[in-house]
């Protein structure tokens, strides 16, 4: 089982947005018997990330670091993972009931010359210790090598060693948390209904300018940022 646990991320001296904020108070108002982890710069020694692994990204994109914190986090304690630009729109027990992880399809296309699906890394779910994210923590010195963003293919390729493997995995349409895809919108989560959460691709390691559209677009108004607010 996945435990009741919603890990995100927040790394670098930057504050929240205000609509990021917003979102995730969205998860603890739909999810208030969870316990809710926002993990930051401070926190990163408590997941016993490799020195020598830690020391690599220094030099690589912001972007790797957070990828990096959600697999450790999940690994150690299990539970959900969801970025912050990830506004929830129900209540998602019921995705724990299932025996193993689940991921969900961000975007169906053609990638190497043949048919593809992408799963997100925006948002997935595993008990404590899955072979899902240990398969994938393995693979971070091969993922580090390839242009960012690298940490959705990471996580397809988990998915494809579960099947392979035979291992249970609940995997989810794109109309459940990527209704749209990057490039698209950004659009009102109240366009999206029938999904459990949206994806906004606020590419919030520093497009401010896309994250101010999907505050205005999900009519949240301006603010000071406030790390600490939840």
């Amino acid at each position: 089982m996945i435990p009741k646990i919603l890990h995100q991320v927040w790394v670098g001296d930057n504050p929240i947005p205000p609509v990021l904020l917003n979102f995730r108070r969205h998860w603890i108002d739909l999810h208030p018997n969870w316990q809710h982890v926002l993990w930051k710069n401070a926190d990163i020694p408590d997941l016993k990330i490799p020195a020598d692994l830690l020391e690599r990204v220094k030099s690589l994109p912001i972007t790797c670091l957070p990828n990096i914190v959600r697999l450790f986090a999940v690994f150690q304690y299990g539970g959900v993972y969801s970025d912050l630009d990830v506004d929830p729109i129900r209540n998602i027990d019921f995705l724990l009931e299932t025996p193993g992880p689940f991921a969900a399809v961000e975007w169906i296309g053609e990638a190497y010359g043949k048919p593809y699906t992408s799963y997100s890394n925006a948002i997935y779910g595993s008990p404590r210790r899955h072979p899902f994210i240990q398969f994938q923590i393995d693979h971070i010195p091969m993922a580090l090598d390839y242009p960012t963003p690298w940490g959705p293919p990471l996580l397809t390729i988990g998915v494809e060693a579960m099947v392979n493997s035979n291992i249970p995995i609940n995997l989810l349409g794109k109309e459940c948390f990527c209704p749209y895809v990057w490039g698209e919108g950004p659009f009102p989560t109240s366009n999206f209904p029938n999904s459990y959460g949206v994806h906004h691709w606020a590419l919030s390691w520093g497009k401010d300018a896309r994250v101010e559209k999907i505050a205005e677009c999900n009519s949240i108004p301006p603010q000071k940022s406030d790390s600490a607010a939840v």
